[in-house]
């Protein structure tokens, strides 16, 4: 396989670009222009951000488990704010079910807030998603960036305070608002222009250091291959629609809610209060903290 370019919607690139603790002033403004919030370096804190250490370790010796840790991380920027938890993700492939896929991974992400607010005694604090599109989700018209909330149906008012929020920006429609599109032409190119902000030549300035870097990329070549293998792998069991590949899926999902309210219990919420919450019988959750 040919050495990998690294641009900013390849996975590595965009990690590099908006998780990376060096070029924190990219991710503000990120967080500004997308999410319309203003943070300083110490109100933000970012999980899972990009070191290309961790990086060779997953894909060269890490094993399954690091592998599969790996494929959660570098797909997404998980960003945590004083008061918001703020995730951006960039998908260049979509397919019908992609809609809904973005609701149950933002829910998922929610109930996770939720139950760590309740641990800690603290407000639940509101979780913003923004994915950034390689295909066209809204084909309709040409408006590059939507954004959903809780609104009335009446008037069209949010409800407060606006707990989730759920945006799409397609790279195949070119935006009118100049920083929207300053960004736009940034993740088509991994560069600047004259008279782009400050931030987007910081940005351009990371993908080019990156591909005059060895190291990095034969990760992102590395990476390539084993995300075409994923690839490959997912193609064959939904063609073949093979029930053992359907009876797993089914495992992961009952493994992951198991996972959960076992944390949940771990937390110091009661027996009673996690059955509620994820409206099972108190006996399953009994057995689960007894150990069963």
């Amino acid at each position: 396989m040919p050495i990998r370019k690294i641009t900013p919607t390849s996975d590595l690139g965009f990690k590099m670009v908006l998780a990376s603790p060096d070029h924190i002033g990219v991710t503000i403004a990120f967080i500004r222009d997308f999410f319309g919030l203003e943070v300083t370096p110490g109100q933000i804190h970012i999980a899972d951000p990009y070191d290309i250490h961790a990086v060779h370790i997953a894909l060269t010796d890490g094993g399954d488990e690091a592998m599969a840790t790996f494929r959660q991380t570098i797909r997404d920027v998980t960003i945590e704010a004083d008061l918001h938890h703020l995730i951006v993700e960039m998908q260049l492939r979509t397919d019908s079910k992609f809609i809904q896929r973005a609701v149950d991974y933002l829910a998922g992400k929610f109930s996770h807030e939720f139950l760590a607010a309740r641990a800690h005694n603290r407000a639940v604090r509101p979780v913003w998603a923004v994915n950034i599109m390689g295909g066209t989700l809204f084909p309709d018209d040409d408006v590059p960036f939507r954004s959903f909330t809780l609104r009335d149906t009446i008037t069209g008012a949010p409800l407060l305070p606006e707990l989730i929020r759920l945006a799409f920006f397609e790279l195949a429609k070119r935006p009118l608002n100049p920083i929207l599109e300053a960004w736009w032409h940034f993740f088509l190119t991994g560069k600047a222009r004259p008279g782009d902000p400050d931030y987007i030549h910081e940005a351009a300035g990371i993908i080019e250091k990156a591909n005059h870097n060895p190291e990095e990329t034969k990760m992102a070549t590395l990476l390539e291959r084993e995300q075409w293998q994923l690839q490959d792998q997912l193609e064959d069991a939904r063609a073949e629609g093979r029930a053992e590949e359907r009876a797993a899926g089914e495992r992961r999902i009952a493994e992951s809610r198991h996972n959960s309210m076992k944390a949940a219990l771990a937390s110091g919420i009661p027996i009673q209060q996690v059955a509620n919450i994820f409206d099972v019988p108190t006996k399953m959750v009994q057995q689960i903290a007894d150990g069963d």
